[in-house]
C-alpha cells in the first residue's frame, strides 16, 4: 500500500466516526492508534475495530504500543464494547505484535491470485 492509498483509507475511517489515540513524550508524538466502535448487525453488542496502530521506529519495543492498547481496551470495556478485532497480514510485524498482546487468531483469510484472462479461458 503507498502512503496516499494509506492516508486516503485512513481519511475514510476518520470520515466514518473513527477516532485517535495520540501518545506524546514531551513534544513528540511517538505513537498512535486509530479505532472504530460499531454495533454488530447479529447481536447489537458493540465491537471495536483497530484500523491502525503505529510506533515511532525509535520508540519501538518500549512498550508504547501495548499501553496505547491497554489504554484503549479499558475504555473501549467500560464504553460496554464486547470484543475487538485487528487485522493484519499472517507472520508480519504486525500479527506477531498482536499475539504478544494477547490477541488470538479466529478467523483465516485466504486468498489465491488468479492468472489473466487469457490463461483461464485456455483452462475451461
Amino acid at each position: 500500500m503507498t502512503s496516499s492509498e494509506l492516508f486516503f483509507n485512513l481519511n475514510e475511517i476518520m470520515d466514518s466516526g473513527g477516532r485517535i489515540l495520540i501518545c506524546r513524550q514531551d513534544e513528540e508524538t511517538v505513537g498512535v492508534l486509530i479505532y472504530s466502535v460499531f454495533e454488530d448487525i447479529m447481536t447489537y453488542s458493540l465491537l471495536g475495530s483497530i484500523e491502525f496502530v503505529f510506533v515511532s521506529k525509535r520508540f519501538r519495543r518500549m512498550g508504547i504500543g501495548r499501553n496505547l492498547l491497554s489504554f484503549l481496551n479499558e475504555y473501549l470495556s467500560i464504553s460496554g464494547v464486547e470484543e475487538s478485532f485487528f487485522e493484519c497480514a499472517f507472520e508480519s510485524d504486525y500479527h506477531l505484535w498482536s499475539e504478544a498482546i494477547g490477541m488470538k487468531e479466529f478467523s483465516v483469510l485466504l486468498e489465491k491470485k488468479l492468472g489473466n484472462q487469457e490463461e483461464n479461458r485456455i483452462l475451461r
